[in-house]
């Protein structure tokens, strides 16, 4: 039997994780990378990274990450094709 396929990303996790890893805690800081790490693997999360940060109410350095995000994997989106 294949392994079920992961369980979609939704914006509050990945909101959460992103504002996490903007964070100036360091431990906050190192779990929050760790999660967006783990997350990335599932169906959805490109999406909502692109959607927090065209969202002018989000602060910036949330809506940077964001975007930074989307770019570095990308390229590893488009390797994976």
């Amino acid at each position: 039997m294949p392994p079920a396929p992961p369980k979609p990303a939704t914006l509050g996790e990945v909101f959460a994780i992103v504002t996490g890893a903007t964070s100036q805690d360091p431990v906050v800081l190192k779990a929050s990378t760790d999660q967006l790490k783990q997350i990335l693997e599932r169906p959805g999360t490109l999406d909502f990274l692109q959607e927090i940060a065209a969202q002018k109410a989000v602060p910036v350095i949330v809506r940077q990450q964001s975007i930074i995000q989307v770019k570095n994997n990308l390229k590893h989106w488009k390797a994976k094709r």
